[in-house]
């Protein structure tokens, strides 16, 4: 993602992991799952499979992050206005 590097990671994988095991949705395993869709349509016909389901992890990781900051900047508009 575009800056992921500038910006410092804070949440460990083990705190992702444990939130996620009591607070998984079914609405977010489809958007995974839509999300995964997407990706393995645009990696069609890439022979390495495990270079294809990083592909996957990293988009939906991608897309968590770009979801929380844009949710962050709507936030804060709405406040100003």
């Amino acid at each position: 993602m575009i800056g992921k590097d500038h910006e410092p990671i804070l949440i460990a994988p083990e705190e992702v992991a444990d939130i996620c095991s009591r607070a998984q949705t079914v609405g977010s395993i489809y958007r995974a799952l839509d999300i995964r869709n997407a990706i393995i349509a645009a990696k069609k016909g890439e022979a390495d499979e495990q270079w294809v389901t990083m592909c996957v992890l990293a988009a939906i990781y991608d897309g968590g992050r770009i979801q929380g900051i844009r949710e962050e900047r709507r936030k804060k508009k709405c406040a100003i206005q």
